[in-house]
């Protein structure tokens, strides 16, 4: 993996209960880790959504004892949200949503930044077009014969709207409010860490800053005519005398502060752009781990980013070789790590004559039939050993070792009574008969359903499901 020189092709054998996912999940951390760009496939949305949920619980369980850790916006899935059926532990990982909230909060934030500097840098130049605006209008309403009392109570409440420099500085102040730290938080949330380091320092000292000059402009003993000239000076970059005990300059000190930081934000909220198909692009470009299916993955052709060093591709087993070259031509892949089980369920072909062809073998069997070393996982945690002995014995000539919570002896349950509902239970239905279902359903047998259903009223009956 460290040899940026070198390809390698890696196939980790996980049969059933052996936590392939978990293990997929742990790759995923420690390739975000090392800062590794990773692409994840499955051959189904259920697969997919699956390794999405075990890596956002290890992500969120990392982020709780380690600070220094990425973010979860550094993690991406995107594809058909109702095929993916989003819970709400993965939604925050899901594109669309990031996308819809980004923009909703660059929307308030860039219009919250945009607003208090234009009052940081413009407040002198504003205030004097308003008392030159109403001197006009004074003028004008002198040259009139008659005024009417309306027009003139009018004049005299606008004339005393601001009272002061000081006052119309306060007002403007209060009416943009404080920053929106909810905003703030959705950033650091739905951002990559790359991005969000040097701008969480930055939105947390803009916070202590906006509050330390608010703090400071309300104090009774600022004077409206000195925080005039000096808001009027026109250099405001550059060091300023700060007499300890005089407010305005330390006034001027923290616009010149709060100015500084705002700008390097607004920069940096320009870089993401204000529409949803540049935040997407965004968001893509910049997460280091992006989990589709492998259909879906066709998408990342079109986007110009940095390419994805590594893929690992979860029910591998499952996957058409042909399917498998949609992302296996990424450019700029360098290593692969296929996880399956070649002797579970293989890959869904309808068609005889392409079954008989070979188009339903996955590349995971094809390496492994060429004599491709494989990684067993051989310790399984789904199944109490009297089940597990059967497909142990049978299908991977009992190298499967059954871990210490399946050996417990409070892992062992009876559902069902008689003898016919033991460890496994094989049913002969006789009488049944296959026929044709709906179209896109393929076959069906009622008798068998039928017998389904009985087993599964009595689980229900005895509060076993």
């Amino acid at each position: 993996m460290h040899c940026s020189h070198k390809t390698e092709v890696e196939l980790i054998w996980g049969p059933p209960g052996t936590g392939k996912t978990k293990i997929i999940s742990t790759l995923l951390l420690s390739f975000l880790r090392m800062g590794y760009r990773a692409l994840t496939c499955a051959p189904t949305n259920v697969a997919i959504t699956g390794v999405a949920s075990c890596v956002t619980e290890l992500m969120k369980e990392a982020l709780e004892t380690d600070d220094s850790f990425c973010s979860l916006g550094d993690i991406i899935l995107f594809g058909n949200k109702e095929r993916l059926k989003l819970g709400s532990d993965i939604e925050e990982i899901y594109l669309d949503y990031r996308v819809q909230r980004l923009t909703k909060c660059l929307g308030h934030l860039t219009g919250w930044t945009d607003s208090m500097i234009y009052l940081l840098e413009d407040c002198v130049s504003e205030y004097r077009m308003l008392l030159e605006n109403e001197s006009t209008r004074e003028r004008e309403n002198s040259k009139e014969k008659e005024i009417k009392e309306e027009s003139r109570e009018e004049t005299d409440a606008s004339s005393e709207t601001y009272k002061s420099f000081l006052d119309f500085v306060r007002k403007r102040f209060v009416s943009i409010s404080s920053p929106p730290k909810e905003c703030f938080l959705e950033l650091c949330k739905h951002l990559p860490k790359s991005y969000t380091q040097s701008n969480f320092k930055n939105m947390i000292s803009l916070i202590g800053l906006h509050e330390s000059f608010g703090t400071l402009l309300f104090q009774d003993s600022v004077e409206s005519e000195v925080l005039e000239e000096l808001f009027s000076r026109e250099k405001v970059v550059g060091d300023t005398p700060q007499p300890l005990m005089d407010i305005p300059f330390q006034l001027q000190a923290r616009r010149r502060e709060c100015l500084s930081v705002l700008k390097t934000l607004q920069g940096s909220f320009n870089e993401l752009g204000m529409t949803e198909e540049s935040i997407k692009d965004f968001c893509l470009q910049a997460a280091s781990l992006l989990l589709c299916t492998a259909s879906t993955s066709y998408k990342l052709h079109s986007v110009k980013m940095r390419p994805p060093r590594i893929l690992v591709i979860d029910e591998a087993a499952q996957l058409k070789e042909c399917e498998s070259a949609i992302p296996l031509q990424l450019r700029g892949l360098r290593h692969a790590i296929l996880v399956g089980d070649e002797l579970q369920l293989p890959a869904m072909v309808e068609s005889n004559i392409s079954r008989e062809a070979g188009f339903g073998r996955s590349l995971f069997e094809r390496m492994s039939s060429l004599g491709h070393s494989k990684h067993l996982l051989n310790i399984q945690y789904r199944m109490h050993p009297s089940i597990s002995s059967f497909p142990n014995m049978n299908f991977y000539s009992n190298r499967i070792l059954d871990a210490p919570n399946v050996k417990r002896k409070g892992y062992e349950k009876h559902y069902l009574p008689g003898p016919m509902f033991g460890t496994y239970s094989f049913i002969n239905i006789v009488d049944g008969r296959e026929e044709q279902g709906y179209v896109g359903y393929g076959w069906r047998n009622l008798v068998e359903v039928a017998v389904v259903m009985k087993i599964l009223l009595n689980l229900y009956k005895g509060n076993y499901i």
